[in-house]
């Protein structure tokens, strides 16, 4: 295993140096000189770089920086946050600050076919008799809400959110009343949003997460 301090530096140059997808870094030898360490230390941390998914080692070509797909990034931000520990309420109060937050960009960006894809989720939940398929479009729901925005980034993070916060706190909501009462708040808050009524959609949100 690299030693911690060196991969901690390692990983602060790979961020600092704003590296694009494809691009070549430094050679070993060079490394090992900018990080006044030996040639085989350094080898080590971009063999375990190389093993995250972050590195590739391209013949004839030297070591570059991999583009990660967001489901990778996803996946590895869900084990991290679900391995820290967070409480549901630490979940729900930044669900709520994320959805809340975007209101105002979805109010402003929401096309015809985002405000169609949430009109059916709506109401395929409306429509949908088992418990748990209806609690997948609430979701759903939520995710093309924050998606509505424009920005990958909060969708990405959103997605994690919901993930562990589903995971911890919401089998106590799979029941035909709170299905009911979602999708009402749904109706109103997609309403809200058409309208450019930003204020009062992120009110209506705010509320409507709170209850759940």
């Amino acid at each position: 295993m690299p030693d911690t301090s060196l991969l901690d530096r390692f990983r602060s140059w790979l961020i600092d140096g704003e590296f694009a997808p494809g691009a070549t870094i430094l050679g070993e030898i060079a490394l090992a000189k900018r990080f006044a360490v030996s040639r085989a230390a350094i080898r080590e941390v971009i063999m375990h770089f190389t093993h995250l998914g972050v590195l590739e080692r391209v013949r004839n070509r030297g070591t570059t920086v991999r583009a990660v797909a967001p489901e990778r990034i996803a996946g590895d931000l869900s084990l991290c946050f679900g391995l820290a520990g967070f409480t549901p309420g630490d979940l729900a109060e930044t669900r709520r600050l994320i959805e809340t937050g975007v209101a105002g960009l979805v109010a402003r960006r929401l096309n015809p076919a985002g405000a169609a894809r949430l009109r059916a989720l709506i109401e395929a939940m409306a429509a949908e008799r088992d418990l748990d398929r209806a609690d997948l479009l609430d979701r759903d729901f939520h995710l093309a809400l924050v998606e509505a925005c424009g920005n990958p980034s909060l969708a990405l993070f959103a997605g994690v959110i919901q993930t562990l916060f589903r995971r911890q706190h919401r089998h106590s909501y799979r029941n035909r009343a709170a299905i009911a009462t979602s999708v009402a708040d749904h109706r109103v808050i997609l309403d809200l949003l058409l309208a450019g009524d930003a204020a009062g959609a992120q009110a209506r949100l705010a509320a409507h997460i709170a209850d759940i």
